[in-house]
């Protein structure tokens, strides 16, 4: 019985994630994708992104198995501007989104001191946090101009879009970290449980293709 407990795969998301719309790690052609919802805000997700990411990446992205979907949502106060910033790195090159970049300045964003509720993402921390970020062309992120691209709001509308969408994703309630693996939602996404229901996806793909 124990057995069968551990091999239920965890309920479905309640509408398909797409990860051609979000800013996506890995190889874009893996059998399976991962969707996460963070805040810049959550200290949950600061714990995700220290703890959880590095080992999803060395096992499963790095290997081609996994394509790693990270999605900003903002629902907590003064996480707005965080957000948009996460956005403005991500296009910093009109020529191609830097995905490295972006998840880089996310986990920085996520892991620096704050108090949830309180306006911490000043211009200041804001553009201290991009000091040495490694990005594809080698420039350094203008402070100037990541200012600029938050006041301007450009990519506020977005966020707010894919607030809706985390919402329908999960079924009403914003809740971060949340996962979607394939098609199931995992709302406690520890690597143990990402790790069990990647294995089990597999295992269901490999027997389809032997049906085949």
């Amino acid at each position: 019985m124990i057995y069968k407990k551990q091999t239920l795969l965890p309920p479905k998301a309640h509408i398909p994630t797409n990860a051609k719309h979000f800013p996506t790690l890995g190889n874009p052609y893996a059998p399976i994708n991962i969707t996460v919802f963070e805040e810049p805000s959550c200290s949950a997700c600061a714990e995700f992104s220290s703890e959880v990411f590095p080992l999803l990446k060395e096992h499963y992205i790095d290997t081609g198995e996994v394509s790693f979907t990270l999605i900003p949502v903002c629902f907590i106060r003064g996480s707005m501007p965080a957000a948009q910033a996460l956005l403005c790195v991500y296009h910093h090159d009109p020529r191609q989104p830097d995905i490295e970049a972006y998840i880089e300045y996310f986990h920085r964003l996520l892991n620096y001191p704050k108090e949830e509720g309180k306006r911490w993402a000043t211009p200041e921390v804001l553009t201290k946090l991009t000091e040495n970020l490694k990005t594809h062309s080698g420039r350094t992120i203008n402070p100037k101009g990541l200012i600029q691209c938050v006041d301007s709001q450009q990519y506020e509308e977005q966020i707010k879009k894919n607030n809706i969408y985390g919402s329908r994703v999960l079924g009403g309630q914003l809740a971060t970290p949340t996962a979607v693996v394939g098609d199931y939602l995992i709302e406690d996404p520890t690597f143990d449980e990402l790790e069990r229901v990647i294995k089990q996806i597999r295992h269901l793909q490999a027997a389809e293709e032997n049906d085949d």
